[in-house]
């Protein structure tokens, strides 16, 4: 049910739809070739739209994902209209659709019950190991990285043993939210710390005002709407600011200004419920996006007649689904008093990921911008200042052979790491490491205020597991220095290939299911730039390392490969690099440890008799010991 034509470097190819006679397409969607994982990469990445000659689009179609489940995520949708009663019948088909799918489900729900019972016998039949590491090997320090103003913000992680989690789950399915605030790694909350960030080198004294406007920009892709789930004003001290709904205005005011006599409930004041993890749009904000030059789309916040002291703007952006995400607030202007408190191009604001498993806010420091912000962690501001080339239509790509082909420096806020198969554990996966450096060879994960999120974060929380110390920041535990090693490149040789112990590791639970990937998110107040992604795969049990993966730049894919198994004896170097720079001299440092194309093919092709493998090497360890056999794992104490 697809088609694949042969193509030709060089040659136009083209598929031509002929139209009735007066229609005026609205919407276009393209779902790329989607047969199976290794083929996707068949996939028209490149394209142009035309109508009557005209230009429509032009630019990357999303690469699919090679499976049924979430193949609708991976599509491209091209929107050609602005008028609201067109994009509501659009919705509305769409609504029809999924509920047509659903009505498919359930022509399958008897086969589907037979495969749940199955998962369920052998689930009973093989629990899921239990895991554990010497309480002795967790550092002096428990969960935080640095004690300086460089800090990892840890969300969805643990206070330690017997501490409230503080989630609540309440009669609204679409919500689900935190008493507390959320922490970071050494237990400051990310409020507080992201209020000391703002305000460490302005300690004569805090800004003051009255009046705080927003102005939008742009969005995340919507032409018509354009909206946010929550807002809060901190003062210097990262608490937050109280608000009543009379203190907040907007311009256009919410949806309710189209006409039509009905009464949304997407008003202004909601931005104040304390529902901030949500993705119910009665509890969010909603404005119609006017293409008018000139006209202005603003968000007034009135403090009252006495200045007030504020350090920092705590947003949710619009989150009622991955596709009206795009409705998001993209770029914005901070003013206070009149006086500008953000960047000169505009505070850049990320895409909410359509779910609530994560803490998606954003931190938005309040202060005077004079010009471009020096990059911390050794970089330039090219490490981390501006959108980048990943949203052009052009892109440069890395020449050298790899799993994916890359794009070169591709920046964005919002890193998503998708783990997609493990080397052959059903119920664990992890690593041992992760390092991402800048062009100029800035530790990108030193950056001030860079949050990771795991979902789950970790095994504490497992039935018999109260605590463990392989916890998602031992990712980026430091280590020492290589030293520039001679090779005369920006970025710094990874540390020496020797392992790490069991406790400054990452393991999180796995399950093995159709579609189900584990993700590892981190976020940046500002955009980054990436040359070089190092991973070290999980060395403990080398069966729990992670096989497969995808990196995601603000939803846009950007590179899909494979990890050698821990101790493979292909991996001359235990780290393993994914390049997207065309500096000559990370090239050839990086080349090593990049895997590439070459030699693969006999992996993924395996001769079986009577059980035993005669051919090939795709067993990822999966035969090394029968399932129902699988020890505990421990380290000596």
């Amino acid at each position: 049910r697809m088609w694949l034509p042969p193509f030709t470097p060089g040659r136009r190819h083209r598929v031509a739809i002929q139209l009735p006679g007066g229609c005026r397409p609205s919407r276009l969607k393209v779902w790329n070739y989607n047969a199976y994982r290794p083929h996707t990469q068949r996939g028209a990445r490149e394209a142009q739209v035309r109508l009557g000659g005209r230009l429509l689009f032009t630019g990357e179609l999303q690469q699919a994902g090679g499976a049924i489940a979430g193949a609708d995520a991976h599509a491209t949708t091209l929107t050609f209209t602005h008028d609201p009663q067109v994009v509501a019948r659009l919705e509305q088909h769409d609504a029809r659709e999924r509920r047509d799918l659903a009505l498919d489900d359930q022509a399958d729900e008897d086969e589907e019950m037979i495969l749940a019972e199955l998962r369920a016998s052998l689930n009973a039949s093989h629990p899921r190991p239990t895991t554990a590491t010497p309480a002795a090997a967790t550092p002096a320090t428990g969960t935080q990285l640095r004690d300086d103003a460089s800090r990892v913000l840890v969300c969805g992680g643990h206070a330690g043993p017997g501490a409230d989690d503080g989630w609540h789950d309440g009669s609204d399915p679409h919500v689900r939210w935190r008493t507390g605030e959320p922490r970071c790694g050494g237990g400051m909350p990310v409020a507080a710390a992201a209020a000391e960030r703002a305000n460490g080198a302005a300690d004569a004294g805090a800004l003051c005002g009255r009046v705080l406007v927003l102005t939008v920009l742009d969005t995340w892709g919507d032409p018509s709407y354009y909206g946010l789930s929550a807002l809060q004003l901190l003062d210097p001290s990262g608490e937050p600011i109280p608000l009543l709904p009379s203190q907040l205005s907007a311009s256009p005011a919410d949806v309710n200004a189209l006409g039509g006599g009905g009464a949304d409930p997407r008003t202004v004041d909601k931005l104040l419920h304390p529902d901030v993890l949500t993705t119910n749009s009665s509890h969010m904000w909603l404005a119609p996006w006017r293409q008018i030059e000139g006209a202005e789309h603003t968000l007034t916040v009135n403090l009252g007649a006495v200045p007030q002291p504020v350090g920092a703007l705590r947003l949710w952006n619009y989150n009622k689904s991955d596709e009206d995400a795009e409705r998001g607030i993209r770029r914005a202007h901070i003013d206070l008093d009149g006086r500008r408190v953000s960047p000169a191009g505009g505070a850049l604001l990320r895409k909410a990921p359509g779910h609530t498993r994560i803490d998606f806010s954003q931190m938005v420091p309040l202060r005077a911008h004079t010009g471009p912000p020096a990059a911390a962690g050794g970089g330039t501001p090219d490490d981390g200042a501006a959108i980048g080339s990943v949203r052009k239509p052009r892109l440069r790509l890395v020449s050298l052979p790899q799993d994916y082909v890359a794009p070169v420096h591709p920046r964005g806020q919002a890193w998503r790491i998708r783990l997609l198969a493990s080397h052959g554990d059903p119920h664990y996966i992890g690593l041992d490491g992760l390092e991402m450096f800048g062009p100029s060879g800035g530790a990108l994960t030193s950056l001030p205020g860079m949050r990771v999120h795991a979902d789950p974060p970790d095994i504490i929380g497992l039935p018999g597991i109260q605590a463990d110390p392989r916890t998602v920041n031992k990712l980026f535990t430091p280590r020492a220095s290589a030293g520039s090693g001679g090779s005369g490149a920006p970025v710094p040789p990874p540390p020496p290939p020797a392992l790490k112990a069991a406790a400054d590791t990452w393991l999180a639970p796995w399950q093995v299911e159709a579609g189900h990937a584990k993700e590892l998110w981190l976020f940046f107040d500002e955009p980054v730039t990436l040359a070089v992604l190092r991973l070290l795969n999980y060395s403990k049990t080398p069966g729990r390392g992670v096989a497969e993966f995808e990196l995601l730049v603000d939803e846009l894919l950007v590179f899909r490969g494979r990890l050698l198994r821990a101790g493979d004896e292909k991996a001359a170097d235990r780290w393993q690099s994914a390049i997207f720079s065309l500096d000559e001299a990370t090239l050839r440092q990086e080349a090593p440890r990049a895997n590439t194309d070459s030699g693969r093919v006999a992996d993924l092709v395996v001769l079986t008799n009577e059980g035993r493998v005669m051919c090939g090497t795709h067993s990822h360890g999966a035969q090394e010991t029968p399932m129902q056999e699988r020890p505990t794992t421990a380290v000596p104490r």
